[in-house]
């Protein structure tokens, strides 16, 4: 009997081991899961600031923003600065904004006529931004069609659409020659859409996406 004991706390020991070195690697993954989660999350965040500093002072004026939620390191009175002197620069926009506020808006429809709706919670920011935005999609559709054209029977290949941006593979001996169609393309259907407002494209070439 004092044998079989033993063996049976012996046993028992063990599994309280085992579990015991099991809590303690889940805690350790959990622990680095979450400073890697903090560490991305804040990372992004920096980077985004950078580029948002410079979006958020003209796109915030274009789309409604208050002079108060900027975003950036100004102070309040520059922020309302520069926001009243976009506006009187650009009364048109303004009064574009006026004309929202008090009007009653279920649906839109971007230049090349494409529908969009309103929902009854939409403000003036969603009903500016909407058809901006459903119409800058639409040009790049446009150049896509345009550019398909381009590509047929060479060895180009379209990897990438990122916002108003496509990216291209092509053999390096090909890589002006096809930066000079892009950019012409682009700029047509930029050209077919707002027929009044000059749309200048610009076409890099590199050796990786990280380079462009």
């Amino acid at each position: 009997m004092c044998l079989l004991s033993c063996a049976h706390y012996c046993r028992a020991i063990k599994l309280l081991l085992l579990l015991y070195c099991f809590l303690w690697l889940f805690f350790i993954f959990f622990f680095f899961f979450f400073l890697s989660f903090l560490f991305f999350f804040f990372f992004f965040q920096a980077e985004d600031g950078i580029r948002d500093f410079c979006l958020s002072r003209g796109l915030g004026d274009v789309y409604k923003r208050q002079a108060q939620s900027y975003g950036v390191d100004m102070t309040l009175e520059e922020a309302k600065k520069f926001r009243d002197s976009f506006f009187n620069a650009y009364a048109g926009i303004s009064w574009w904004h006026h004309d929202l506020k008090v009007g009653t808006f279920w649906e839109g429809r971007t230049l090349t006529g494409r529908k969009f709706l309103f929902s009854p919670r939409s403000g003036v920011a969603d009903m500016a931004n909407t058809p901006v935005q459903g119409t800058a999609a639409d040009i790049l559709k446009r150049a896509l069609g345009l550019l398909f054209e381009e590509i047929v029977g060479r060895d180009w290949k379209i990897v990438g659409i990122v916002h108003d941006e496509i990216l291209m593979e092509v053999p390096e001996r090909e890589a002006l020659e096809a930066a000079a169609r892009l950019k012409t393309v682009m700029e047509r259907a930029g050209k077919d859409i707002l027929r009044s407002v000059p749309c200048v494209a610009e076409a890099k070439t590199a050796d990786s996406w990280a380079a462009k």
